[in-house]
């Protein structure tokens, strides 16, 4: 992972006993930082976390550290059948945000993808341009315009 001064940290959690806390903290920082109308509920996450749906889709929640603090939720798909990743969710608790640290997640969530998913082809991340959806702070142009910073690209869809 990329160093930083201000000591960020990903990781991948799973639903082991010893990563339950984080991923409940990690749970908490998206429901409280994402629009109901966009937002997975978190009992669907619990059921595609669970052991049996690997084999169509491996759904993997990365949590953004501060120090030892979650600060940070991410949700992504890897399709194993089609080499494709999909970035579901990134939500960071609006009180941390300061020291650049939506830039900070997009390139050490890109790092542990790369590390875990060497054959994937493409990466998706579906983004609302709508200024409904995450406002000036977080939404559309400036997210499309940071993640561009760390690496990708734009298609334009309807």
């Amino acid at each position: 992972m990329r160093p930083s001064d201000a000591s960020f940290s990903v990781r991948v959690l799973d639903t082991s006993h010893a990563d339950r806390a984080d991923l409940d903290a990690a749970l908490a920082v998206f429901v409280r930082n994402s629009p109901p109308a966009f937002r997975t509920k978190t009992n669907q996450i619990w059921v595609k976390l669970a052991p049996g749906h690997e084999a169509e889709r491996q759904l993997r929640i990365a949590a953004l550290y501060r120090g030892e603090v979650v600060i940070g939720f991410a949700m992504y798909s890897y399709l194993p059948s089609s080499h494709l990743l999909i970035i579901d969710h990134m939500a960071i608790d609006r009180g941390q945000r300061g020291m650049a640290a939506f830039f900070v997640f997009a390139q050490l969530l890109s790092d542990v993808i790369q590390q875990h998913h060497t054959d994937a082809d493409y990466t998706i991340l579906e983004i609302e341009k709508t200024p409904e959806f995450g406002g000036d702070e977080t939404g559309g142009p400036k997210l499309i315009r940071l993640l561009s910073q760390v690496g990708f690209g734009e298609v334009h869809a309807t």
